[in-house]
């Protein structure tokens, strides 16, 4: 059975046990399902760490890795540069409706200080990038250090670079092994998605931009996605290749968490998309950790709703240019936010903008799951979307039968 068969089914499940299940067991769910987070986030670190070094090393020993980088970082600018601009214009034009204003004290977000940001990065201690919670780009850095440094004498580094791709072997097969779990687990995160949904008092003044971005989203990801898949690859059934990454999509937007649905990612990638095992390895990690059109779509259209909210006066075409563009430069900054990205992003968005609109942001709290669900489903279909172009520009994909999907 293919994977977004079986995730499907456990997601299903889990909403209708969610339907039935009191809101009273909301800390026992949430428990659950953090648990089953952890799960799938499981090798997702050493995948990266190993994976990404003997990637690096190998496409520099065959001249490619800085053309790997430079189109790696071209699609990531340039599909949060489209998704952006469609996203943005349409909910400008659509001028959504106002939200409560809440005036109660609610708990607040930390943006990451980019002085501390560069400390992680290159900590005293070398062993220290492992112990962070969100330490995949310290691991990604020190990685890359590694991979650059492996051909200064090719027989001394032989045996590491043995190791480093056993390691990188194993944990994909150890990763390959809870992709396929992930299916019960499923159960529990849409148990827990319900009950997030029935917990929100009042959803009617949010209805509306629920609606447009989640209307937004199954667009993007149906539609203009297969469309630029046609136009750049010349693939002539993109709704064959979109079959290869469901599964991938539906991790994301049952967690909102995009390392957690980076297993997932990985493991489509390469056997439904035909990604070469050192292209994905590089370029999925990057686009993970930066390429975050979803997170940059959905924090525009959220702030749109917040200057909506604060004034009575209809929206500037000023308004909508600084908001795409301070929209599309944050998304750039957020790679320690594997959930909840949008929010922090709407926060940090809000405190530039100032006006009395500082505190804007923790109007959408009430709606802050959704906003990162479908933040991180769009940002997983990029990740995949973009990676099939890239290996598609360095003419290194292999077709792959769909018959032949997991």
């Amino acid at each position: 059975m293919k994977i977004w068969i079986k995730y499907l089914i456990g997601i299903l499940a889990g909403v209708i046990l969610g339907v039935f299940i009191p809101n009273t067991s909301f800390s026992l769910i949430s428990e659950i399902s953090d648990l089953v987070i952890r799960i799938g986030k499981y090798a997702v670190y050493p995948l990266v760490f190993f994976s990404f070094s003997i990637a690096v090393y190998k496409m520099m020993e065959e001249k490619d890795s800085i053309k790997t980088f430079l189109y790696s970082l071209f699609f990531i600018v340039f599909n949060t540069f489209v998704v952006l601009l469609i996203g943005a214009t349409v909910a400008f034009i659509i001028n959504p409706r106002r939200i409560p204003i809440i005036t109660e004290e609610v708990a607040q977000v930390q943006a990451s200080n980019w002085i501390d940001v560069f400390k992680l990065l290159i900590p005293d201690n070398v062993f220290n990038v492992f112990l962070g919670a969100n330490a995949l780009l310290p691991i990604l850095f020190f990685s890359f250090m590694i991979g650059i440094h492996l051909n200064y004498d090719k027989r001394e580094t032989l045996i590491i670079k043995d190791v480093l791709d056993t390691l990188g072997k194993l944990f994909y097969q150890m990763n390959s092994l809870i992709v396929e779990l992930l299916s019960l687990g499923m159960i529990a995160l849409g148990t827990f998605y319900t009950i997030q949904w029935k917990m929100v008092e009042d959803i009617t003044p949010y209805l509306q931009v629920v609606l447009i971005i989640g209307i937004f989203t199954v667009f993007l990801l149906f539609v203009i996605y297969p469309l630029l898949t046609m136009l750049i690859t010349k693939t002539k059934n993109p709704y064959q290749l979109l079959r290869g990454y469901i599964g991938s999509i539906m991790a994301a937007l049952i967690s909102g968490n995009s390392i957690f649905a980076y297993g997932t990612i990985v493991k489509e990638s390469r056997e439904n998309l035909g990604i070469p095992r050192k292209i994905g390895a590089i370029h999925l990690p990057l686009n993970i950790l930066f390429g975050r059109p979803g997170t940059a779509v959905i924090t525009a259209v959220s702030f749109f709703v917040i200057l909506r909210s604060y004034s009575s006066l209809e929206i500037t075409i000023f308004q909508y240019l600084w908001t795409f563009g301070f929209s599309f430069l944050i998304s750039f900054t957020l790679p320690f936010h594997s959930y909840g990205a949008s929010y922090v992003a709407l926060s940090m968005l809000c405190g530039l903008y100032g006006k009395g609109m500082e505190d804007g942001f923790l109007n959408l709290q009430p709606i802050l799951f959704v906003l990162s669900s479908f933040g991180a489903s769009i940002d997983a279909g990029s990740a995949l979307v973009n990676g099939y172009f890239t290996s598609d520009k360095l003419g290194r994909t292999h077709k792959i039968n769909p018959k032949y999907y997991i």
